[in-house]
């Protein structure tokens, strides 16, 4: 009988598969699959296996040592490996068949933790520790012998799995296949609206076509270029993934949306107030008119100032000028408003914990908005004490909070201005039609959505360390009252000084008519401003005063910290009923200006045919005059003269005896009433050249 030898370590190749042996004890033996990506453990009888290999329908292989150096210098890696294989055979023992008994996922994670692995890398281990015959040199760290990645391999043919198709099948790569790859790259680089296979198309001219026979006699066609998988495997390996990325996007947007985040929006803020974001946006509701409901107005904007760190909105601004600096002041101007009055104001009972007032931020953070780069803007903010941060253009995730909240804080609400004004982008829906709401209700629901905002809960809020000690929940009021504590209440507002500000300064010349100001006069009937009249030296003195641009009836001095104001003199008939903005008096003013000019010519056409007619007259008289005039009896003359025009100017003439009063008749209401012959200037002007013509000939009769 035929003596069989194996031993642990040796391989055994049955028609189920290749198995290595690593364990024999009391004729049972104990194999593991090779060839797998997971531990198979399996067990058989010696006798079994000894008449399977005696009858050769198994085929042992005896074990081989891996020719690898490492007793003299090995790695602390190996020795870890070793140590956690050598762990995990001492806990399973003869049971390996059993690895996933009741206990070894508690041996797993003690192991894991002490040597500060994975799961996943032990049963990898452990895996090829098995399947090596419990060689010990297969787990050494194979850093230590070098990299492989360098080394050239001369291909005789393309590498690679076969070309799913004949015509791009592919070719073994060449510099001059290098070449075009590089420039393919550099134009796609160059593009941001390029593609890859783009780019790596346009240079099918360059390269030769080549036909063959199939099997059935069809004509194949091949490119003799490389195939797209060829070169999307050289991009791969010549271009990182930042620069791909750069590729398909431009500077702005890589910047704004792919740019690696380092940290997060809390960075460098100190407390509630430290700094405050603020922008606008343009609502997607249109509106209709308070007085007629029927008249639709447009869409409004929305300013919104909010709290880096405690996440409450601060201040509000509701409008219809995009990027205005009157919107931006309104803002501001929310931040000293009382909000539990203004909630009062709409039906709705707040505590002031909820919405703050009276703070000023320490830091103001904008985007490159016009309002923002103005310097009424900058003017403002160093009067208050504000430092104005600018976030590059087109970068909106620097000051991704507030931008956020336009749509957190509209979200939840928006599917209620569906048919009610809302503009939804779809073609068949006109929200001008459907528009229903006033500004009065839009600034409401802004009100209310605030409050909304500023009682959410945060869950993903970075919190400390001191905030989990003091059981701080991450709601904007906790937040906040956390902040003062640790860092101070933000700086509070000195509402004369601070309203101020606000104002827009003018210079106007103080003369004894008062303050003027294009074609404005104000006057005030206090003694200090009086006094300051008559100690005007030469009486066109420049004084700064504050206007709020929308309101010219009145203007503001600061005067010993008290804000004076001094109206518009109401008793100059040009002023009694002006009101409204600084900029509609200019535009009125400017067509008043313009007709004032217009008019001048009309007055210098008159004045110019009054003169040509007198010329004229004295030219007749000229021709009918004596030699010398003569004085003699002047008295009587005189008073013949007197009586001749005297029969020429009576009364009631000669000829009629009696004097008929003409009809008076009542207006007809659907007859045209009579008015001004003259619409614009132009009627006049043209109506005074037709005078000039009449009255510039050379005849005419008077």
């Amino acid at each position: 009988m035929q003596t069989v030898s194996y031993g642990v370590g040796d391989v055994i190749i049955s028609p189920e598969g290749v198995r290595r042996i690593i364990c024999i004890k009391d004729n049972v033996v104990t194999m593991v699959d090779m060839n797998v990506s997971k531990i198979i453990v399996s067990q058989l009888f010696t006798d079994e296996i000894g008449k399977n290999i005696a009858s050769q329908c198994w085929q042992i292989v005896p074990f081989q040592e891996v020719n690898i150096q490492i007793e003299d210098e090995i790695s602390e890696k190996t020795m870890r490996n070793i140590s956690i294989c050598k762990d995990a055979m001492n806990f399973f023992g003869d049971e390996l068949e059993r690895y996933h008994r009741k206990g070894a996922n508690d041996f797993v994670k003690s192991v894991c933790e002490k040597y500060s692995i994975g799961k996943t890398t032990f049963w990898q281990l452990f895996r090829v520790y098995l399947q090596s015959g419990l060689d010990g040199r297969m787990l050494y760290d194979r850093r230590q012998f070098g990299n492989s990645k360098n080394v050239q391999y001369e291909y005789t043919k393309k590498p690679g799995r076969p070309a799913e198709n004949h015509v791009y099948a592919g070719k073994l790569l060449d510099d001059k296949d290098r070449e075009m790859f590089d420039k393919a790259i550099k134009k796609y680089k160059g593009n941001p609206d390029a593609t890859l296979i783009g780019c790596f198309s346009e240079n099918d001219k360059q390269y030769d076509w080549e036909t063959s026979k199939d099997e059935s006699g069809r004509t194949i066609v091949h490119i003799l270029k490389p195939s797209a998988r060829q070169f999307y495997y050289y991009v791969k390996k010549n271009l990182t993934s930042e620069e791909r990325i750069k590729a398909n996007t431009t500077e702005r947007d890589f910047r704004n949306n792919k740019r690696i985040l380092v940290s997060d929006n809390l960075s460098g803020v100190y407390g509630p107030g430290d700094l405050f974001e603020t922008d606008e946006q343009e609502f997607d509701v249109r509106i209709v008119a308070e007085e007629d409901r029927s008249i639709e107005i447009g869409r409004p904007i929305l300013y919104l100032m909010i709290d880096v760190y405690s996440r409450k909105i601060m201040g509000y601004s509701v409008g219809f000028v995009n990027n205005g600096i009157n919107g931006a002041k309104n803002c501001l101007l929310s931040l000293s408003d009382d909000k539990v009055a203004l909630c009062k104001k709409y039906g709705i009972t707040i505590k002031p914990e909820l919405w703050p007032s009276g703070y000023l931020p320490a830091r103001l953070r904008t985007d490159y908005g016009a309002e923002y780069l103005s310097k009424e803007m900058a003017r403002i903010c160093a009067e208050l004490g504000i430092n104005h941060e600018l976030v590059p253009p087109a970068t909106g995730s620097l000051k991704g909070l507030v931008e956020g909240t336009f749509h957190s804080s509209s979200a939840p609400t928006k599917f209620l201005y569906t048919k009610h004004g809302g503009i939804t982008g779809r073609k068949e829906d006109d929200p001008s039609e459907d528009a229903i709401l006033t500004m009065s209700e839009f600034e409401e629901i802004i009100i209310r959505t605030i409050i909304m905002h500023n009682a959410l809960y945060w869950k993903n809020y970075p919190m400390t360390k001191k905030m989990h000690e003091e059981g701080v929940i991450a709601t904007s009021t906790c937040l906040w009252d956390f902040g003062v504590r640790h860092y101070g209440l933000p700086k509070q507002i000195n509402l004369t000084a601070f309203r101020y500000s606000l104002l827009q300064p003018l210079k106007m010349n103080l003369t004894r008519k008062g303050l003027n100001f294009e074609g404005l006069n104000y006057l005030s009937e206090s003694a200090w401003f009086r006094e300051m009249i008559y100690s005007s030296k030469d009486k066109k003195d420049k004084v700064e005063v504050r206007m709020d641009t929308r309101d010219i009836t009145r203007v503001f001095i600061m005067r010993d910290h008290t804000l004076e104001t001094i109206s518009l003199n109401t008793n100059r008939a040009n002023q009694k009923r002006l009101s409204g903005s600084l900029d509609e008096y200019r535009k009125a003013r400017k067509e008043h200006l313009k007709t004032d000019r217009d008019a001048e010519v009309l007055n210098g056409l008159i004045k110019s045919n009054t003169v040509n007619a007198v010329a004229e007259i004295i030219r007749i008289a000229e021709k009918q005059r004596v030699e010398k005039n003569t004085k003699i009896d002047m008295r009587k003359a005189r008073s013949e003269e007197a009586s001749k025009r005297a029969q020429e100017q009576l009364i009631v003439p000669v000829e009629n005896n009696v004097l008929l009063l003409p009809d008076v008749k009542e207006p007809n209401p659907a007859e045209p009433m009579i008015t001004d012959p003259y619409t614009s200037t132009d009627d006049v002007l043209e109506d005074g050249l037709k005078i000039f013509e009449k009255l510039g000939g050379e005849e005419y009769e008077t």
